[in-house]
């Protein structure tokens, strides 16, 4: 339910912002995509950068409430960008 409400949202980006055009207007072609590789990110990181990055994004949903997550993924992501983009471990990536 919630892979085809992210699609949807998605897919209507395209009022906003042409580059999301490309990505075509079929919902179901789009689903289908990211149902088949929905799997891959589930193994363990392939490089030092992908480690550090879900290091530090561990830690920094561990200081979330649970409750808050639910409803606030922009936020929460936004946040964990802009501290990572602060953080020493970004000079690390550079």
């Amino acid at each position: 339910m919630y892979l085809k409400l992210f699609v949807k949202s998605i897919l209507s980006l395209g009022k906003y912002d042409a580059s999301f055009l490309k990505l075509g207007q079929n919902p179901e072609e789009l689903y289908s995509i990211f149902e088949q590789n929905k799997f891959a990110y589930s193994h363990e990181p392939l490089s030092q950068f992908e480690r550090l990055v879900l290091k530090s994004c561990k830690g920094y949903l561990r200081n979330i409430p649970k409750e808050h997550i639910a409803h606030a993924y922009h936020p929460i992501c936004q946040g964990f960008n802009d501290a990572f983009d602060n953080s020493p471990n970004r000079e690390r990536v550079i």
